[in-house]
């Protein structure tokens, strides 16, 4: 999963609204209060988004602390390695259903002949992102043999190498149990 080539210069076409946008800005201190990085973030004004027009279904599941706690029980009975993960620019790497066309920020130029952007991927504060994010991440690990259980579609899992290998989502952030290799394998399909 990959996030290149999310905006595609274009003109609007007839039917479709715009979803606009802006720039979010955040300072990353230390501990010392010493500034360590400065972010500027593209995100949509999915505050603007219509219901029907652009976006139809926003529900995404995320796993309970129940589903938590049998994972980390289960882990600890079978000697399972834990990693706990986060997966940094979660949204900009999920694909979208259907066109959305965005109005550029302040700043950034759309090509000649062109008057927005067709969005490829995901983006932040988009109201269907996490609904995205979760179909995308889904799809990978139900490739790579994984099952959900029918009751908690956020608990995954497989036999990996003769080992039980479970993961747990929620949203961005997930706990992956297995040994050190499957926990490793599980890294790479879900970055």
């Amino acid at each position: 999963m990959n996030g290149n080539n999310m905006l595609l210069p274009t003109r609007l076409p007839a039917g479709q609204k715009l979803v606009h946008t802006k720039w979010s800005y955040a300072i990353k201190y230390d501990t010392e209060g010493n500034i360590i990085k400065r972010k500027a973030r593209l995100v949509a004004q999915g505050f603007r988004q219509l219901f029907g027009v652009n976006f139809d279904e926003t529900y995404a599941p995320v796993t309970t602390m129940d589903t938590l706690r049998l994972v980390l029980a289960l882990s600890a009975q079978l000697g399972l390695t834990v990693h706990q993960m986060d997966v940094e620019t979660t949204f900009l790497n999920a694909e979208l259903d259907g066109e959305m066309y965005i109005k550029p920020p302040l700043g950034i130029e759309v090509p000649e002949k062109s008057n927005c952007f067709r969005l490829m991927k995901a983006l932040y504060e988009l109201k269907q992102s996490p609904r995205q994010w979760f179909k995308d991440v889904d799809s990978h690990l139900k490739q790579s043999n994984f099952k959900s259980l029918p009751n908690d579609p956020c608990l995954y899992y497989r036999q990996y190498q003769g080992t039980l290998n479970l993961i747990s989502l929620c949203v961005d952030d997930s706990v992956i149990a297995g040994t050190s290799d499957a926990v490793e394998s599980v890294k790479a399909i879900i970055c």
